[in-house]
């Protein structure tokens, strides 16, 4: 029963990804407002866990203002990470995004290394080689290649990789709030972000995303309903992979979750490919290989160096 229900978990997981990264995407492709659709899909998540809390289906956190305090970095780190992918979606290819993303582990040892001073064993560094050497070879041969689709997943990256740095030295052994669980967590970083991103969404792109949602229902492309629909179903799969996630990742050990996140990637890339029809060379085929091979070498490495 239980290995159905990972099973369920896992298939969610990744039928939530692709969804999200193709809604996203064709999202991006007829509204040029990044910062505006990252918003809107942040703050879909709100929609979610609020009534879950109104209704006491889930219990509340409560925090107090020194709770709050102390998880804004981490929210900041937060916006980071889903502005940056977002940015890159829509700049580039769904497929080189996800290819940029795989070296996330690279800046993550450095930020650990820099900031924790935490050294890990020689095999951890050495299955950095693949993945650096691939994600170049990708970039070189990257047929859509543009140079913010490559800095905005980076970006994307570096938050990640401060957002794990930020919540070890401040979370690490210290008790926040009450009923802040993994997904509670989650939720409120979600709230927080959505705080954060909106006075910086209309400071960069103003109000044009309300003209140009109007002109494409006045050009006859979109109804108002499908329109809002297609933004909608972006913020709920990216809530809901991310959701699915967890609870996924809590019923399997790290080798597992090390496995499944490398095939999610090759999953999305496929998909995405396929759903775009976007051409990818035989370079950056060889190179992303690389590079995801790479990434599950790297987790492979670090469980191992933690037994």
């Amino acid at each position: 029963m239980e290995t159905l229900q990972i099973g369920t978990y896992f298939a969610l997981w990744y039928l939530f990804n692709i969804g999200y990264n193709i809604y996203n995407k064709q999202a991006l492709n007829v509204l040029d407002f990044p910062w505006t659709v990252a918003t809107l899909q942040m703050a879909t998540g709100i929609a979610y866990f609020v009534p879950m809390w109104l209704l006491g289906i889930r219990k509340a956190p409560k925090l107090s203002m020194a709770d709050i305090k102390t998880l804004l970095p981490i929210a900041l780190c937060h916006t980071g990470v889903h502005v940056g992918a977002v940015i890159a979606l829509g700049a580039g290819a769904v497929s080189f995004a996800h290819i940029v993303k795989a070296s996330e582990p690279v800046v993550t040892c450095a930020l650990n290394a820099v900031l924790l001073k935490e050294v890990l064993p020689l095999p951890v560094y050495m299955t950095l080689l693949p993945i650096i050497g691939g994600v170049a070879i990708a970039s070189m041969k990257e047929l859509s290649f543009t140079m913010l689709a490559l800095g905005s997943a980076m970006l994307s990256n570096v938050s990640s990789a401060a957002r794990g740095v930020l919540s070890k030295k401040t979370m690490s052994g210290k008790k926040i709030g009450e009923n802040l669980d993994a997904q509670n967590l989650y939720a409120v970083l979600t709230a927080l972000s959505t705080l954060i991103l909106i006075p910086i969404m209309f400071a960069i792109e103003g109000t044009g995303f309300f003209n140009a949602f109007s002109g494409l229902v006045a050009g006859g492309d979109f109804t108002n309903k499908s329109l809002a629909t297609l933004l909608a179903l972006g913020g709920a799969t990216y809530y809901a992979y991310n959701e699915v996630a967890f609870l996924a990742l809590g019923k399997v050990n790290p080798v597992t979750h090390a496995v499944g996140n490398t095939i999610k990637r090759v999953v999305i890339i496929v998909a995405s490919v396929i759903a775009f029809k976007t051409p990818m060379s035989t370079g950056s085929i060889i190179g992303s290989s690389i590079a995801i091979l790479g990434t599950l070498l790297y987790s492979l490495a670090m469980n191992a160096s933690k037994k």
